[in-house]
């Protein structure tokens, strides 16, 4: 790979866009040669960055498991899909050898997503927000321990707990109605 294959460009808000900072080398490890120049983000893109980055995030958290596991099981494909590009790029940059790079670090960073947008899916409550789109998430830990774990809206009615030890509520997923567990 020559220096002017490297794209150098900082991704902003979604859109590739020139640093504005100060230039800087790099080097290849393993050889010493500079294999290309980049140039440094300054205040004003940094700044940039962490607001567009706060503002992805109230998105990204609204997002069903089902989306997210979505997201990042594309994000698996697409490394190995590019594995032998993004090997070389990590031997051009570390030193490691190439088919180390390909052989078992780019499956790894696969199944690192892949992993995830599986563990996504078993979040409860606040950590997975909407399990179900219009639907919110809710997790109920009694005295004993147990967990009771609704995908629906609910509502705890005044008769938290009875003599036989069981909760009440009322669902307002559109049906309406009363569960006793």
């Amino acid at each position: 790979m020559k220096a002017e294959q490297f794209e150098t460009r900082m991704l902003l808000n979604g859109r590739l866009c020139e640093a504005e900072g100060a230039e800087r080398p790099v080097f290849a490890p393993a050889t010493g040669t500079q294999i290309a120049t980049i140039r440094d983000a300054n205040l004003e893109q940094v700044e940039a960055a962490v607001h567009a980055a706060r503002e992805a995030f109230s998105g990204w958290a609204t997002r069903t498991p089902v989306d997210r596991a979505a997201y990042l099981l594309t994000l698996a494909s697409i490394a190995e899909k590019n594995g032998e590009i993004l090997a070389t790029l990590e031997q051009l940059d570390t030193g490691k050898p190439y088919k180390q790079v390909l052989t078992e670090e780019i499956p790894m960073v696969a199944d690192v997503f892949r992993f995830y947008a599986g563990a996504i899916r078993t979040v409860h409550t606040q950590a997975a927000g909407e399990y179900l789109e219009g639907f919110t998430s809710y997790l109920r830990r009694d005295a004993i321990g147990r967990n009771i774990s609704f995908h629906f809206e609910i509502c705890r009615t005044g008769r938290q707990y009875s003599a036989s030890g069981c909760f009440e509520y009322r669902a307002r997923s559109g049906g309406g109605g009363w569960c006793t567990i």
